[in-house]
């Protein structure tokens, strides 16, 4: 391993650790996203059997993603937010699940579209949030 690996895994080590609750959930979608999407090329390319390693290693690891999403709801705090979400998360499963066992595609764009959707939500979540960097001098 040379030494330019080894800062980009430190940097992405830090990232992770310091990246607000929001960020991290942005960052499980934005890699189950691109874990979806080689899998989904891959098929589109009518992969074969050589391609299926890649397939699987691919939306397994999208159904980690999935499967963290899914450990971090808080049912109590989360109400039908929580309730509703693990619905999703559950589609998402069954989904991806059949799209690895047949190799084939046609779940996999319904799943990214509200992957995407869900992203898309919990930046804006993000984005809207007080910066507690920032101050406001309410005395003139």
């Amino acid at each position: 391993m040379n030494n330019t690996h080894g800062g980009y895994s430190a940097y992405k080590n830090t990232k992770v650790m310091t990246a607000s609750q929001a960020k991290l959930i942005i960052m499980l979608y934005s890699e189950a996203i691109k874990q979806i999407n080689i899998a989904l090329d891959l098929m589109n390319k009518n992969a074969g059997v050589a391609d299926y390693t890649q397939i699987n290693t691919s939306l397994n690891k999208a159904l980690d993603i999935v499967g963290e999403l899914t450990a971090s709801l808080d049912f109590e705090k989360g109400g039908d937010i929580a309730k509703n979400l693990f619905s999703v998360y559950s589609f998402f499963t069954r989904e991806i699940n059949e799209a690895n066992l047949t190799k084939m595609p046609q779940q996999l764009p319904e799943v990214l579209k509200l992957m995407n959707s869900l992203s898309d939500a919990w930046k804006a979540i993000d984005t809207n949030k007080p910066d507690p960097t920032r101050s406001v001098n309410i005395a003139g």
